[in-house]
């Protein structure tokens, strides 16, 4: 597993969202008031994001602003985290197969069932 800063951390899980919610990074940005250059930054770790503004992408990506810090392991005091590829990958996954759900019925059991076994 490569280490990674926390910046670069919250930034992928952000882009990550962003993808899954069907956004560019121009629409998101446009949504914040920045620039596509800006939100680039933000999504490579190169800038660090101001906790009002996380936020407010949180809101923007109907997420709870804890999820840009799940998973996050701190090594020795160091900033660096443990980032697991395959996590984001079986999410993606997961989350294309929800999407095909016609029953809705059964989507919502799908998030019931989800969230019972989460604890």
């Amino acid at each position: 597993m490569a280490q990674i800063s926390i910046d670069t951390y919250i930034g992928q899980r952000m882009r990550f969202l962003r993808e899954l919610s069907g956004q560019t990074q121009s629409e998101l940005a446009a949504k914040l008031g920045i620039s596509s250059q800006q939100m680039q930054k933000y999504e490579t770790g190169k800038c660090r994001i101001r906790a009002e503004r996380l936020w407010h992408i949180s809101r923007i990506l109907g997420t709870n602003i804890n999820f840009f810090f799940e998973n996050i392991e701190q090594t020795a005091g160091k900033k660096q985290i443990v980032l697991e590829k395959d996590n984001k990958r079986q999410a993606v996954h997961l989350l294309g197969d929800y999407h095909q759900i016609k029953d809705e019925r059964i989507s919502r059991a799908v998030c019931v069932l989800v969230s019972a076994l989460k604890n």
